[in-house]
């Protein structure tokens, strides 16, 4: 599993373009939120570089603060709260995406 994340993710997270479909973007994210428990990543590099789907396109975390909606455990609804403010949250997508073992995933992050 981590030549996948190696040679297939990382490799392609330290590019300054990366030439990828939406899904493909969404299914790195995914794999390695399922991944991460089981062995060391570089999450510096992650954080700085992987896409992340959300309300207004992909956006870094680096490039943004990216918000969690109340269906990832978001305290506070801030669309209601200040809805003047231009916010930037995750998109829904992933946390609508069925887990790897085909149940569907209620009431937690991704």
């Amino acid at each position: 599993m981590y030549e996948i994340i190696e040679n297939h993710i990382l490799k392609n997270l330290d590019k300054a373009f990366i030439d990828k479909s939406d899904d493909v973007l969404v299914s790195y994210m995914i794999f390695l939120y399922q991944s991460w428990t089981s062995m060391s990543l570089n999450f510096e590099l992650i954080r700085k570089n992987l896409p992340i789907k959300t309300n207004q396109g992909f956006r870094k975390i680096s490039d943004c603060p990216i918000y969690l909606t109340k269906p990832y455990g978001g305290i506070y609804d801030l669309k209601n709260v200040l809805p003047s403010y231009k916010w930037v949250f995750i998109d829904d997508e992933y946390f609508k995406l069925s887990s790897s073992d085909g149940s569907r995933r209620t009431n937690k992050c991704m």
